[in-house]
C-alpha cells in the first residue's frame, strides 16, 4: 500500500509539474517540441527557413538586397549598390558584365509597368542598355534572396557571397 502511495505521489508530481512547465514555456516551446516549425521575424530567420510569415516592406528590401549575390542555378552573380546601381555578372565561356540600375516599389512612380501591380506586393525594376526586367521579391533573408521574373515567369534564386 505504501509504494502505492508514492507511485501516486510521483505520478501527481509528474503531472503538476508538466503543465507548469508547459506554461511556464508557452505553446510555441511545445509546438517546436513537437517538430513544428516557429516561424521567425523575416530579419532573424534562417537562410533554410522561408520567412513568409511577416511580409517585408519596401524599405526593409531596399537595404536587405544591398551587397553581392551568386544565383544558385548558373554562374551568375549581381551585386546591388546602395546608390541604386547593379552589376550582372555572367562567368564561363564568355565572361560579361552589364551595368544598370535598381528600384524596389510597391506602387510605381513615373513609368507604369507592364504588369497589374498587385497591393502589398513588392517589385524590384533593373534596367540597364539592353533592357528592363520586373521581378516580383518573393523572399529575402540574411543570406538567401528569390527574385520571380515577371517576364518569363522563371524564378531567380541567389545566395549572399
Amino acid at each position: 500500500m505504501r509504494t502505492f502511495i508514492i507511485a501516486l505521489v510521483f505520478f501527481a508530481v509528474g503531472i503538476s509539474g508538466g503543465y507548469y512547465l508547459w506554461a511556464l514555456n508557452g505553446v510555441g516551446e511545445i509546438e517546436h517540441a513537437l517538430g513544428k516549425p516557429i516561424p521567425l521575424p523575416p530579419q532573424l530567420a534562417p537562410a533554410t527557413q522561408k520567412s513568409a510569415a511577416l511580409p517585408l516592406s519596401e524599405s526593409d528590401i531596399a537595404s536587405g538586397i544591398i551587397g553581392q549575390w551568386q544565383s544558385l542555378e548558373e554562374e551568375f552573380s549581381r551585386e546591388f549598390s546602395v546608390d541604386a546601381s547593379v552589376l550582372d555578372s555572367y562567368l564561363g565561356s564568355a565572361p560579361e558584365t552589364i551595368a544598370g540600375r535598381w528600384a524596389v516599389f510597391t506602387a510605381p512612380e513615373g513609368e507604369k509597368p507592364p504588369f497589374p501591380v498587385a497591393p502589398g506586393t513588392v517589385y524590384l525594376r533593373i534596367s540597364n542598355p539592353e533592357e528592363v526586367m520586373y521581378f516580383k521579391v518573393t523572399e529575402l533573408t540574411r543570406n538567401s534572396l528569390e527574385l520571380s521574373y515577371l517576364d518569363g515567369n522563371g524564378v531567380q534564386k541567389f545566395e549572399r557571397k
